[in-house]
């Protein structure tokens, strides 16, 4: 077989490889992955494509999703395929595990979500923003305008004894203040979006200039 003829049928195979992904994966056991990929750099050519296709298709996958992976700005796929063989190296007892269940820990526990997001504590987010919303509204009804900065939230449950009119509380319990991750929404007032900005960083505690809100009401 001549030299062109090889490398046509290895990239096919690649090919193959990335086309059933990731059905093919969860059909493998991680002692096929590993007896393919894990040595892939001594195992020719065609393994190193067929590793690449295989392995790179699925974090691909699931970093789209930014559900438990989120890969930095540059990473190669030879690195994904890299962490891969380590991890299988390291978990040996894991190889019991399915090709695609290896490969998603693999790179998760090298590149995890900062702020992995629950459904459905999104949800009740989402539920316990609008209260807290339309506590403000009532707050403002009675006193003209909205909690000062300073005032904070907790002036939607106790009187602040600053704010003429009040006639709460707005809410019945200090704990609705708090998102499903007990952390306290964060209040902004006069808000960069709006009158004022109410939101949650989720599961971060103390968030850097990098992070996003998960829920906001000026997304609402």
């Amino acid at each position: 077989m001549n030299k062109v003829l090889s490398i046509a049928l290895a990239c096919g195979l690649a090919i193959t490889a990335a086309s059933t992904f990731p059905r093919a994966a969860n059909a493998q056991s991680g002692t096929m992955l590993n007896q393919r990929c894990g040595n892939a750099w001594t195992a020719g050519f065609v393994n190193r494509g067929y590793c690449h296709s295989y392995i790179t298709g699925l974090v691909n996958e699931l970093a789209a999703s930014r559900s438990a992976i989120c890969l930095p700005p540059v990473v190669t796929d030879t690195q994904l395929v890299m962490i891969v063989q380590a991890y299988m190296r390291d978990h040996p007892a894991q190889l019991n595990a399915t090709a695609n269940a290896i490969i998603a820990r693999a790179v998760a526990s090298v590149y995890p979500c900062r702020n992995f997001i629950d459904a459905e504590k999104l949800r009740t987010a989402n539920v316990q923003l609008s209260n807290v919303t339309a506590a403000m509204e009532l707050f403002r009804l009675d006193v003209g305008r909205y909690p000062s900065q300073a005032e904070g939230l907790d002036a939607l449950v106790d009187d602040p004894m600053t704010a003429k009119g009040w006639h709460g509380p707005y809410l019945r319990r200090a704990g609705a203040l708090y998102d499903p991750w007990g952390h306290k929404f964060r209040y902004r007032v006069p808000g960069a979006h709006g009158p004022f900005d109410l939101f949650s960083f989720g599961s971060i505690a103390a968030p850097t200039y990098a992070d996003n809100p998960v829920i906001a009401n000026w997304r609402s």
